[in-house]
Order: C-alpha cells, then structure tokens, then sequence
C-alpha cells in the first residue's frame, strides 16, 4: 500500500492543466480550462478543468477527479501506476515499498486472476444485454458510465472461463450447499467491483434488480483470503486525496448515483 502523505504530495505537486493538455487541447474560459469531453461524445464542450482547485469536472456526463482519477480513467493506469508516473512527472523518489503487502498479493495471484476473469465476463455480459442496461438508464446511469464503472451483469446461468470449483469457492464466487451442490453466489443480478486500496479488483457486490420475494437487494462475494467485508468501502478508490469532506452511502447504486 503506498502511504496516503506520500499520495498527497504527489497531487499536491501535479499540474493537471500541463497534464491534460498533454492528450486534449485545452482553451481558456474565465478562471478555468475547457475542453470536448473525452468521456463521452459532445458536440459543446462541458469538460472544464479547475486550476486552482486542480481537479477536472465534465458537466454532461460527470466524469470528475484530480491527476490520479485522470491517468486511471483516461491513460488506463492502475492506481499503483498512476501514482508512481505522476510521482516520477514531478521529481520525486518512488514510494517507499510495503513488502508485506506486495507478498500477499503475489501469494494470492490466482485469487486475483480468478476475480479478472469473472469481472471481464461481467461488464461483457451487462453490454449485451439490453434489459439491463435499460434498468441502469431508469436510474440515471447511462451506458458511458456503466463503463465508466465497470459495472457488470451476472446472468441467471452461466460459466466463466478459468474458474473452477475449487477457485470458484477460494475467490468468493462459488458457494456449496450441504448435498454438496455448487452454485454460482451471484446470478442474475447487477454487479459492482469492490476495489483494494491498490485498484485490484477483490470481491463484488450485486444488486437485485427485481422486486420483493427476489431475495436480499445487495449480496457480496463471500470472504476470502483477499477480501474481509469490515476492511473494505466500495468506491475509496476514486476518492480524491485532496477532498475536505466525504459522503458514505448506504448502497452500491445510492454512491454511484451521487457520484
């Protein structure tokens, strides 16, 4: 895990206007940097940049964050990444290894294989499936920001590629019965990556879509040797270090509709 003081400075050192301007031609309007969105297709621009603030905001789709959110969201970094190249952008020393931590990560590996796998038939389920995305677009979540997201769709039966039973059940995606019946934990509901602190997928949560007598509205992947439900908060990872205050929601679908 790399130190949150350590993440701070390095935004703290950033300009995301040099930063941006980089990959999108920046105009000047007033006090702030606007742009066409690269998150979704506009014919007005509504994507502005904030220098002072040092923080990015689209006003059609509502991508938003600071330097880390942009090299994630549109360089395609991993956390871990974004940091180290912003940290190596401004002049400074790599941050200090957490050996522990990248042992228990190379220790799990298959785990976090078994979790890929399963995440990338999710979000391709939920794309081809246009009822669900429907349902998404009722509640005000387009399909730019389902994959946005990656958000995904477990349908009612199916099989994923790389997952046997015994990875099954060791990643959290497999339950058993006591006749011994192996069940997939999460069908024919909506789902959501729950991230560590480096970006690595390491459970999911999933949200009926139906009505009563469907079962509980949220249901997570079971614990694991990567994934303690009490250590974890879906979404901190798209928090920005240089946000004052916080909001904690109850569900998955109340934090990304706010978001």
């Amino acid at each position: 895990m790399i130190p949150a003081d350590y993440i701070f400075q390095v935004v703290s050192k950033v300009d995301l206007i040099g930063l941006v301007e980089e990959s999108l031609p920046l105009k000047k309007a007033g006090a702030e940097f606007r742009a066409l969105c690269p998150f979704h297709l506009e014919k007005t621009p509504s994507f502005y940049c904030n220098p002072n603030k040092q923080l990015y905001l689209c006003r059609g789709c509502g991508a938003a964050g600071d330097a880390i959110s942009w090299m994630m969201n549109y360089q395609k970094e991993s956390f871990q990444s974004a940091v180290r190249l912003l940290a190596k952008r401004v002049g400074m020393p790599p941050p200090p290894e957490d050996r522990e931590a990248q042992e228990r990560i190379e220790r799990n590996s298959h785990l976090y294989a078994a979790l890929r796998n399963a995440h990338l038939f999710y979000r391709d389920s939920l794309l081809r499936n246009n009822e669900v995305l429907e349902y998404l677009d009722s509640r005000g979540v387009n399909k730019i920001a389902a994959e946005h997201y990656q958000l995904g769709y477990a349908p009612g039966r199916y099989q994923i590629n790389g997952v046997n039973r015994t990875l099954g059940i060791d990643s959290g995606l497999v339950w058993t019965s006591d006749e011994g019946k192996v069940r997939w934990r999460l069908r024919d509901r909506l789902i959501f990556p729950i991230r560590n602190h480096q970006g690595v997928v390491s459970a999911f949560g999933g949200r009926t879509m139906h009505g009563k007598g469907s079962g509980a509205k949220y249901l997570n992947t079971s614990e694991t040797a990567v994934y303690v439900k009490g250590h974890f908060l879906y979404g901190i990872g798209d928090l920005s270090p240089s946000a004052h205050k916080i909001c904690i929601h109850e569900g998955y679908m109340d934090s990304l509709i706010c978001n």
